[in-house]
């Protein structure tokens, strides 16, 4: 009889660890997915604001803005925040970025730098196949 009670003792300690371990790894579980979560959320958010500023460019700008704005994308292609490249047409031919000062931009813009009435169209749109934006025009 004494063996009994002491095989039942063993077997209750083994299912009360086996009861812990599944309630520990359960635990984890959660958490790890709650983790998840968390960073998937704040990775949205970091697009969002990325795109949140260029959008704000988006419609009608001034010269000012159209600096900004190129300034703004030759920044993000440098640093690379974004995994694609941002690419800036303006009045139909394409900026390169990479080598673009502000010297030139004013160049690029000459004719309107004394008419700070002139108004630009900026449209922006997403890379494909990216969250993010890759594509911005500016017309006359």
């Amino acid at each position: 009889m004494e063996n009994a009670s002491k095989a039942l003792l063993i077997a209750g300690g083994v299912l009360l660890v086996i009861m812990v371990l599944s309630f520990a790894t359960y635990l984890f579980g959660r958490m790890g997915s709650q983790s998840s979560d968390f960073y998937d959320d704040m990775t949205e958010t970091e697009i969002y604001e990325f795109n949140q500023k260029f959008f704000n460019y988006e419609g009608e700008i001034n010269i000012q803005d159209v600096v900004s704005v190129i300034n703004l994308a030759k920044d993000s292609n440098k640093r690379g925040k974004a995994p694609v490249v941002i690419v800036v047409k303006l009045n139909g031919s394409e900026v390169d970025l990479e080598n673009v000062k502000n010297s030139d931009i004013g160049k690029m813009l000459s004719d309107d730098l004394n008419n700070e009435k002139t108004i630009y169209h900026c449209k922006v749109d997403y890379a494909t196949n990216s969250n993010y934006v890759g594509n911005i025009e500016i017309n006359k």
